[in-house]
């Protein structure tokens, strides 16, 4: 893909004239400018450097991700994903499409993980994007060589703490699906190291937000209960 961009014009008069809007993000900068690309400003620089590499690693893999287009010190340049991230859109979606979904993101994790020795960190549902009824990965800056339960840890906490209109019996569904796709490259999984990740996620989560704690103690009974369902159904 030709890119009309080039670093000094990320750093002009010019870059703003070609902001269309700036999007939500916790850690950085990012725009969607004109020619369908995304800018990333990143707050730290070995994070935009990071995710370049790895976007480069992926797309070797055919794992539907954003091109990355240029590298200019602290900031990407990207291909625009458009689309809903699955924590807009999930519940809106039939149930049968929705399971197919996490295992497709199983597949797309354990891909990763077998292939690239990579586990991703800080990864929720908003970090996948429905487009052209095709799931892409997006935001990738944070990850390292550890083990992939840590990345399931993260997701999973998220498939049963986002307020969807969706029951605790079909998320169940969902985490069987999802660890189904990662199967397929990861033979063996540490089902209890994953839920034990969970229950360190959502500590942090509760020191950091304490007014958040009531509803935190709630996942974490749900998120209990189902990896006891899961494990007596799977004979785990």
């Amino acid at each position: 893909m030709p890119v009309n961009i080039k670093c000094d014009d990320l750093q002009n008069e010019k870059f703003q004239e070609m902001i269309i809007k700036r999007l939500p993000s916790r850690r950085n900068a990012v725009y969607l400018i004109k020619g369908n690309l995304i800018v990333k400003k990143f707050a730290d620089v070995a994070n935009a450097r990071k995710e370049y590499l790895l976007l480069k690693k992926i797309s070797s893999l055919n794992i539907n991700a954003p091109k990355p287009l240029l590298l200019c010190h602290d900031t990407l340049v990207l291909s625009y994903i458009p689309g809903y991230n699955l924590g807009q859109i999930l519940d809106e979606l039939p149930e049968r499409e929705r399971l197919k979904i996490f295992e497709k993101i199983g597949e797309i994790i354990g891909r990763i993980y077998s292939r690239l020795n990579i586990s991703l960190k800080d990864v929720n549902l908003r970090n996948f994007v429905l487009n052209n009824n095709e799931l892409f990965i997006i935001d990738l800056e944070d990850y390292s060589m550890e083990r992939i339960e840590e990345t399931l840890g993260d997701l999973i906490l998220s498939m049963f703490h986002f307020n969807f209109r969706v029951s605790f019996k079909e998320r169940i569904k969902w985490l069987s699906s999802l660890l189904k796709g990662v199967k397929k490259y990861v033979d063996l999984i540490d089902i209890n190291y994953i839920l034990k990740c969970c229950m360190t996620i959502i500590q942090q989560k509760i020191n950091l937000h304490p007014e958040l704690s009531e509803k935190f103690y709630e996942t974490r009974r749900n998120l209990i209960r189902a990896f006891e369902l899961y494990t007596s159904k799977n004979d785990i």
